[in-house]
């Protein structure tokens, strides 16, 4: 099968390479286009470098597995110690069979789409933005303490440094400060 191909972060060419026409589809790479906006069924191959954070990771495994077309092919890697010893399973839990091997520290998942997959909308509402109640804000898996607030930040909001002037939070949360 033949025709567009995306590929979703930045893999270690040397265990995926994604065709040098593949379409960016990570939220971390400037200029990428949303996965969640790639029609459904509108891709032949999707490679993954996929995210640790389960929640994260199950969403952006969902949505490639929704974009691909009938028996197209995900190639999905992780680091076995940031969600690859995991991958495999994930994928099975979606309705996919999966070859998997290891190399250079990673798991890799060689896939196809399966006819009926089973689940995709759940892990996409699960890891979709979200209200988070107790924090009175939008946030998102993937976004630093998404659905908290981290210890340091609740220490500087507790016991400010003696500053003056104006500041901003340059971190990687939800923006708490």
């Amino acid at each position: 099968m033949k025709g567009r191909e995306g590929v979703y972060g930045s893999p270690p060419l040397a265990l995926a390479l994604p065709s040098a026409d593949a379409i960016q589809l990570s939220p971390l790479i400037p200029g990428a286009d949303a996965l969640e906006e790639v029609l459904s069924a509108s891709l032949s191959r999707v490679v993954v470098l996929a995210p640790p954070g389960t929640l994260e990771r199950r969403f952006v495994l969902a949505h490639a597995l929704r974009a691909l077309a009938p028996a197209g092919e995900l190639l999905a890697l992780a680091l076995k110690d940031r969600g690859g010893a995991r991958l495999c399973k994930e994928l099975e839990a979606f309705g996919c069979e999966v070859r998997e091997t290891a190399r250079r520290h990673h798991r890799i998942c060689l896939t196809h789409r399966p006819v009926e997959p089973i689940g995709l909308d759940a892990a996409i509402v699960a890891g979709a933005l979200q209200w988070v109640p107790s924090l009175g804000s939008w946030s998102q898996p993937g976004v630093f303490a998404w659905n908290r607030i981290d210890p340091g930040s609740a220490h500087l909001i507790d016991a400010p440094p003696a500053l003056t002037g104006r500041g901003a939070d340059l971190g990687c949360g939800w923006g708490v400060l």
